[in-house]
């Protein structure tokens, strides 16, 4: 087991296991690999370009199964929370006059307090404003993209 003071995981969603980017699944031995206590998680995210016109954000959501799917943004509290749910927003960048990609750097969202995960799978999840799987303007699904967790131990539960 890990003493480390933090790990990262870099998720390629070519590797990713389901139908579409909305709804990924992704496996990693956290109960084996990693310490149980609370850990600080940041992100960072890029995709391939979609038909963005107008431009509009989405939001990024993990589930790491568990029941509650709540979170803990710093400066808020510590709470530790059981699942992510919700860790931010991705944002358009412009490719061209009716493509655009999504980013979010590191520092563009809180960071999220959670305990470690119990279990090795985990969802990613991609939604639109209006809390449905993302579709872009062409009625296509999320382009391909990498999104790189920074998992920082805290201390115990």
């Amino acid at each position: 087991m890990s003493t480390a003071p933090g790990f990262k995981l870099v998720l390629n969603s070519l590797y990713g296991v389901g139908a579409n980017e909305n709804a990924l699944q992704y496996s990693y031995d956290f109960p084996s690999i990693q310490r149980d206590g609370t850990y600080e998680l940041t992100w960072s995210f890029m995709s391939g370009v979609n038909d963005i016109d107008p431009p509009q954000v989405a939001e990024v959501r993990i589930d790491f199964g568990g029941g509650l799917q709540s979170f803990s943004p710093a400066g808020t509290s510590n709470i530790c929370a059981i699942s992510a749910g919700s860790i931010g927003l991705v944002y358009p960048t412009i490719a061209n006059t009716t493509e655009a990609y999504f980013s979010a750097k590191a520092t563009d969202n809180p960071p999220t307090y959670l305990r470690r995960p119990m279990r090795s799978d985990f969802t990613v999840l991609v939604y639109d404003a209006a809390g449905t799987p993302y579709l872009d303007t062409a009625g296509q699904q999320l382009a391909s993209y990498i999104l790189c967790l920074s998992f920082k131990y805290i201390g115990p539960i």
